[in-house]
């Protein structure tokens, strides 16, 4: 029970055994011959109560402030500790991301010599190479990019959680038109198409929004059907909901069959693990996480040989 509560029960219990009890009380110290009239006898009863209540207050209202001074120095004591903590975790934290950096440039930097030396090998003896070494030597090129790729993404993935949520006014037609300015290689080199919707000003996190639909258009673009340009379609819905905006990234290549649509967000599952597309199966689990690290929700439409698209909500 609250402690206002109490001082107000102890209070009206107070006053009324004393409305009920104070004539026989003061009849017992006081006879006829003492009190001289009515009027004097009330005024005993109130100067009585009045000094009787104020002690009473006074004791209850100490012993409240007591308990919440004991209150206040033990959450201050609390603060103290949890602010320690968060320095310790924060000094964890920049620890960790700075070994995953150390880590990730050292276990990419062997592949990048992999793949040189491999481009290298294969200009200096193309005229003595078989159609079976040629293979192998493909084979190897295609694993070295897939585990440089699978490490980047982890970094990625990794540096996701410890991204601040800075909510701002965000353009998603900026971050569209980035996202492909850097994929231009990519683009050229496929023969991929981008169509891209006109999108409103949201307020929410420019750096998560910029690595979901860094993930989503990427995926569209790799997850292409074989000898076929990619077709890339981004864009929102014109949603009449008063709490979210809905947005999607549709594309028209290999599909996922329904039986992956559920697995399709979990981390490294790849639906096509036969497939030389250089995916690492951690796109869309970086985009899950980051939605609902944002308060929204994500799914997917897809089927197989069809395309895909991938739905996700902001919260207005």
């Amino acid at each position: 029970m609250k402690t206002t509560i109490k001082i107000t029960l102890v209070y009206l219990l107070f006053g009324t055994l004393w409305i009920l009890l104070s004539d026989n009380l003061l009849n017992f110290y006081f006879d006829d011959s003492e009190v001289i009239d009515k009027h004097y006898f009330q005024i005993i009863k109130g100067v009585s109560y009045v000094l009787v209540t104020g002690v009473l207050l006074y004791v209850l209202i100490r012993k409240f402030k007591i308990k919440e001074d004991e209150k206040i120095k033990e959450l201050e004591q609390l603060n103290i500790k949890l602010k320690e903590e968060q320095k310790k975790m924060k000094i964890s934290n920049e620890q960790l991301e700075h070994f995953a950096d150390v880590a990730s440039h050292d276990l990419k930097s062997p592949l990048r010599t992999i793949s040189t030396l491999i481009q290298r090998f294969k200009t200096k003896f193309e005229d003595h190479l078989t159609d079976e070494s040629s293979e192998y030597l493909e084979i190897i090129e295609n694993s070295s990019k897939k585990l440089y790729n699978k490490i980047d993404d982890t970094l990625r993935f990794s540096k996701m959680h410890h991204t601040e949520e800075m909510f701002e006014t965000v353009d998603l037609n900026l971050i569209v038109q980035n996202i492909i300015k850097d994929f231009e290689t990519n683009i050229s080199d496929k023969n991929a198409v981008i169509k891209v919707e006109e999108f409103p000003k949201i307020n929410s996190s420019k750096t998560l929004l910029y690595q979901v639909f860094q993930n989503l258009i990427d995926n569209a673009i790799k997850y292409s059907k074989n000898n076929e340009s990619p077709v890339v379609t981004v864009g929102t819905l014109d949603s009449k909901s008063e709490e979210n905006w809905t947005f999607y990234v549709k594309d028209e290549g290999i599909g996922i069959d329904l039986a992956n649509h559920k697995k399709i967000f979990d981390r490294y599952h790849r639906v096509d693990e036969g497939s030389q597309n250089e995916g690492s199966g951690i796109g869309l689990s970086i985009v899950s996480q980051i939605i609902e690290k944002l308060n929204g929700k994500v799914w997917i439409e897809s089927e197989l040989n069809k395309g895909t698209t991938i739905y996700f909500t902001i919260p207005k």
